[in-house]
């Protein structure tokens, strides 16, 4: 019950920062990556192919943290009650493990489509967290992404 209040409260606040025109604009921005990723990955990034793309994508850190959540909750609530301390200090050094055990998660969602379900409830704080960007904000983004890709390809060639 705690972790389910915890995410409507989560879920409430991203709903209602949304409409803080800055924030609006750069959830915009989060979905201008979004469509740049998907143009990368599909071989063409360029402004018109990451027009076509959704700004939703399965291994967005938006569903990192709500997998996280729900990881935490599920590992949490077979953990005995204890004193404040004791559940405070096994939580804390459950966190790596924890980390872990989303990030392999979400991999594997993202590449097994048996395990897509997972996704579904990040994908729906990610309609949250993005929006359709504007133009501009794409080619900002397509401009990060060439230099991401020079960067790395010097590093590699030193």
């Amino acid at each position: 019950v705690e972790g389910g209040i915890r995410l409507a409260f989560f879920a409430l606040y991203l709903w209602g920062i949304s409409f803080i025109p800055d924030v609006r604009r750069l959830f915009q921005y989060h979905g201008a990556e979004h469509k740049v990723v998907h143009a990368y990955e599909g071989g063409e990034p360029s402004l018109e192919e990451a027009l076509k793309h959704s700004p939703l994508h399965a291994r967005c850190g938006t569903n990192f943290v709500f997998l996280f959540i729900a990881v935490a909750v599920l590992l949490f609530s077979v953990i005995p009650a204890q004193t404040f301390w004791a559940r405070l200090l096994a939580r804390v050094g459950l966190i790596p493990a924890v980390a872990s055990l989303t990030y392999e998660l979400l991999q594997l969602g993202a590449k097994r489509r048996w395990l897509v379900p997972l996704l579904w409830p990040g994908l729906f704080f990610q309609r949250l967290t993005t929006r359709e960007p504007e133009p501009a904000q794409l080619e900002v983004a397509l401009a990060a992404l060439r230099q991401l890709l020079a960067a790395q390809s010097s590093s590699t060639t030193e």
